[in-house]
């Protein structure tokens, strides 16, 4: 009897701790800020190198430098229209 008292009090619990979950997701919150930019590329903290043997550096340069840095633009002239 015991046993299914104190499960009964879990179940209770938990139920409990749901319903506060789904109130908190229920609850409006303030849209976050307009991006505005222009945004920047930051320089990378290491050295293109610095991943060898997984991924080459010049792979990590093409791909920060040129890939990353055409998404950088892009948004840029998004958030400009």
């Amino acid at each position: 009897m015991l046993r299914a008292s104190a499960l009964a009090g879990v179940g209770l619990a938990g139920m409990r701790g749901a319903a506060l979950l789904a109130q908190e997701a229920a609850t409006p919150t303030a849209a976050p800020p307009a991006p505005d930019g222009p945004f920047t590329l930051p320089e990378l903290t290491y050295a293109f190198d610095a991943l060898v043997p997984s991924i080459d550096a010049m792979t990590m340069e093409i791909h920060h430098d040129r890939h990353h840095q055409a998404y950088v633009d892009n948004l840029n002239r998004a958030v400009a229209d």
